[in-house]
């Protein structure tokens, strides 16, 4: 009967104990009755984090079988918690012997609950995040990286990057990214990866230099900056950035990080920011550094660019249109310089912004939050509306092809293009709403058909065909 007796104390005598305790305080408890109170209070906060935790990281298990494959996987991680709650139970009812029978057992059974809770919350935590990429997470470990390369005619060598495996991800990542930079459809090769985009023949004119870096700054996150330079009237380069979600290997943009809500205002924001930044620098204050030059002649000249470009910032949106840049703590937003390339030696003033992301909490979605905040290597993306990005999919009569959505503006309407993996033709797309608003794409190809394009609560797509045909 002993054990009956101690056990409906813990959960019956405490909880009454402990509110009289609450409202007086726990930082001073003077008689035993008030520290055991306590003692409960402190494993009713553990055992509630424990609980929020464990229903993440269930919710990340299921959609990770969902994803990849793993069945059993939420069963076992189940199995396991189980196994875990018997041991806590008993290795802290053995503690409580310490004093047994007194009135401290309570006390002590307590406190080591609420001690093997908040361990046991670390280790769910890690689990959540699936080790990063050099621990746990299956997919960035099958998300092997090889390298195309090849050499040019004229000796330049170019390089790119090729995600290895047969995953959906790695599908996607492939298809988005070579598309865009190497205008080539995976699987499809020509006699070189770089033949559509390297310099014909022997000329030294067009794209002379082609290469790479990747990084892994969240779990979550695979990022791409590709670095170009072009020889034509002029030599210039650039460096494009890309994210993409591990899990998936969607594309991750500004929509998916930010509610629409917290996108307006900070779109706004820094379009705010440009402005009276221009107006300070033109009327010859410093801002940041930067002033009008010296010399008369470049201080107008530099005054006409920028009053050119403070009538197109009026009109932009930066959350779309300018390259987006994820650090480790914090976003950038960077705009390309002002007005004709060759005059882009006098525009001293910096656009770009910066902006941290526990700042701008209050303004992330619950995926931005689990991404950047929380830095879970799974993360559900949810309903977000159209937005860019490579989306697998099946005709009515079951052929496979892949829908490449390039852009979407403000409004909501896409550009973008489609290909039946088999043959692997480029099959250009109109973009256009239809009566009610919602997004189509108009294929223009040999048999004319409208693409009603419905976005699916778990961010995939599904592409309708006024001809009967869905991807």
């Amino acid at each position: 009967m002993r054990k009956i007796i101690i056990a409906l104390t813990l959960t019956l005598a405490l909880p009454v104990v402990g509110q009289q305790v609450d409202d007086a305080g726990c930082d001073d408890p003077q008689t035993q009755v008030e520290m055991n109170a306590c003692a409960y209070l402190s494993f009713q906060t553990a055992d509630a984090e424990l609980n929020r935790e464990w229903g993440s990281l269930r919710d990340r298990l299921k959609k990770a079988e969902d994803d990849l494959g793993y069945e059993g996987w939420f069963d076992v991680t189940l199995e396991g918690q189980r196994g875990w709650l018997a041991y806590r139970d008993g290795q802290c009812a053995a503690e409580g012997y310490e004093a047994r029978g007194g009135t401290m057992e309570v006390m002590l059974v307590v406190y080591c609950k609420t001690r093997l809770t908040r361990a046991r919350v670390r280790e769910l935590r890690d689990m959540g995040d699936f080790g990063g990429l050099g621990g746990g997470f299956p997919t960035a470990r099958r998300l092997t990286v090889e390298t195309l390369e090849d050499t040019h005619r004229n000796g330049t060598l170019y390089r790119f990057l090729r995600i290895g495996g047969d995953s959906q991800a790695a599908a996607r990542i492939n298809t988005y990214l070579q598309t865009q930079l190497l205008e080539r459809i995976p699987g499809h090769d020509h006699e070189s990866p770089f033949a559509q985009v390297w310099p014909e023949g022997d000329t030294s004119h067009g794209l002379v230099s082609l290469d790479y870096t990747l990084s892994f700054e969240q779990p979550g996150i695979l990022k791409v900056q590709v670095f170009r330079e072009f020889y034509g009237a002029y030599f210039t380069s650039t460096l494009d950035t890309y994210h993409f979600d591990v899990g998936t290997g969607q594309l991750i943009t500004l929509r998916h990080l930010l509610t629409p809500e917290g996108l307006a205002r900070v779109d706004a924001d820094i379009r705010d920011r440009r402005l009276q930044q221009i107006d300070d620098f033109s009327s010859g204050k410093d801002v940041n550094g930067a002033q009008l030059r010296r010399d008369p002649l470049e201080a107008e000249e530099q005054q006409f660019l920028y009053q050119e470009c403070r009538s197109f910032i009026d009109k932009e949106h930066a959350v779309l249109d300018d390259a987006f840049r994820l650090g480790r703590y914090s976003y950038e937003l960077v705009r390309e310089p002002c007005g004709p390339r060759v005059q882009w030696a006098l525009l001293d003033l910096d656009l770009n912004a910066d902006r941290s992301f526990e700042m701008e909490e209050e303004l992330l979605s619950e995926y931005g939050r689990c991404l950047l905040i929380e830095r879970r290597a799974i993360c559900r993306r949810g309903e977000g509306g159209l937005a860019p990005g490579v989306y697998l999919g099946r005709t009515a009569d079951r052929d496979p092809i892949t829908l490449v959505v390039e852009a979407v503006d403000w409004e909501g309407v896409p550009t973008g293009w489609y290909f039946y993996n088999e043959q692997g033709e480029r099959i250009e797309l109109e973009a256009s709403q239809d009566e009610d608003g919602n997004p189509i794409l108009l294929d223009k190809g040999a048999s004319p058909a409208t693409l009603q394009l419905r976005p699916r609560p778990n961010g995939g797509l599904t592409a309708v065909s006024t001809q009967g045909k869905g991807g």
